[in-house]
């Protein structure tokens, strides 16, 4: 019980208060008595072209999975040997005690994938962005960002102290405009295709506006590592000049968890000493740094798997599109279906599940408000079929 009665001490004095005053917790409640509520919902299966979901199969449009590698055999086996040879955890960070073999065989394999000097693996694609924004960059530099840019990307020039600087969505006219009027050390950070929406940016030219500019540049690769660029890896590897510091997630393509940021040798180096979210956060498990290993490896023999994402997104996006829906992506394995109202979208997400296709909902502040979308991705292992029966299910259950 908070020892505070009056409502304005609450709020001035309890730290707790604005979670009773959260004005989104009311809709939250309604959905989830409603059943409607689109997250945290338990999947009951390995995450492959179908899932289980409440005891019944579902196709599953909702999942970062492109490559189709989450149950590959040859992935669960990488995981096991790891295990097996160096255990369930490494008990500590990078710095200390927490470096094997394994992950300097993953950087080194990232690193030419990428088409980079060097590679650092983060336990995650979110503390990647994080802590190389935080770690370069502090007061007196300047961040310049797209407005949709990742979460992960907006905290790490928080944590920096930088000056943030916001250009419209894919609006490259206006970065250059921006930057002409900037003055002092900037970093500008782009997503090459953007999660939600799944459009992509034109890497080539935001660099080479950059460069003009004196800027450097960041180009955060997490939905197109393995499904862009040469063997799959990303755009970044196909631009001349190169981007100065590329980031990659393995939790999509890769079937795993954990991030990495390519660059120059010396500022990774620096990275591997400075980053505080590399220093002081345990590293990555080996069953996920041998699955991310054993992931790439395949991508890289395998390109028939990133032109399949790539194929049947094109598929998917025209089939809903000539069915009458307002689609949006398709650059890399996301298609996104728009929706103005964020219940209508949750109510669509809900029929879709119950005549058995799983797609994800996107809300403010994922997207801007008044913008809802239902986020559908698509992978290696879709079929033909698995196409034509998501869009037939959408024109019957789906009304916008």
């Amino acid at each position: 019980m908070s020892p505070f009665t009056n409502v304005a001490d609450l709020a001035a004095q309890d730290v707790l208060w604005k979670v009773r005053a959260d004005p989104r917790r009311a809709d939250v409640e309604m959905s989830n008595r409603a059943g409607v509520l689109p997250y945290f919902v338990p999947v009951g299966s390995a995450l492959g072209r179908e899932v289980v979901v409440d005891g019944a199969p579902r196709l599953m449009f909702g999942s970062n999975n492109y490559l189709g590698l989450a149950d590959d055999e040859r992935v669960l086996d990488a995981a096991r040997v790891a295990i097996d040879r160096y255990g369930a955890g490494c008990t500590g960070s990078r710095l200390m005690n927490g470096t094997l073999e394994l992950h300097l065989e993953l950087e080194a394999e990232l690193a030419s994938w990428m088409r980079r000097d060097a590679a650092l693996v983060f336990t995650a694609g979110y503390l990647a962005n994080l802590a190389t924004i935080s770690t370069l960059c502090g007061p007196g530099d300047i961040v310049v960002g797209d407005a949709r840019n990742h979460a992960s990307i907006e905290d790490g020039v928080k944590l920096s102290g930088a000056r943030s600087v916001t250009v419209r969505h894919n609006d490259l006219d206006q970065l250059e405009q921006k930057l002409r009027r900037l003055d002092g050390p900037t970093l500008v950070v782009w997503d090459s295709v953007f999660s939600m929406d799944g459009d992509a940016v034109d890497v080539d030219r935001l660099v080479e506006i950059s460069r003009r500019a004196g800027a450097r540049t960041l180009i955060d690769e997490a939905h197109s590592l393995g499904v862009l660029g040469p063997d799959g890896g990303g755009v970044s590897a196909a631009v001349d000049p190169t981007p100065d510091l590329v980031m990659g997630t393995f939790s999509k393509s890769l079937a795993s968890c954990g991030g990495v940021i390519a660059g120059d040798r010396d500022v990774i180096e620096y990275l591997r000493f400075h980053a505080r979210p590399l220093v002081f956060t345990a590293s990555a498990v080996p069953a996920a740094v041998a699955t991310t290993l054993a992931a790439v490896r395949i991508a890289r023999t395998e390109p028939w798997r990133a032109q399949r994402a790539r194929t049947t997104a094109n598929a998917l996006a025209n089939g809903l599109s000539n069915a009458g829906y307002q689609v949006t992506g398709a650059a890399a394995a996301i298609v996104g279906v728009r929706v103005s109202d964020e219940w209508a979208a949750t109510l669509a997400w809900r029929a879709l599940m119950d005549a058995g296709i799983y797609v994800n909902v996107g809300v403010y502040p994922a997207v801007p408000r008044g913008n809802a979308i239902l986020r559908l991705s698509t992978t290696a292992a879709h079929t033909d079929a698995d196409i034509e029966q998501c869009v037939a299910t959408f024109a019957r259950v789906v009304r916008l």
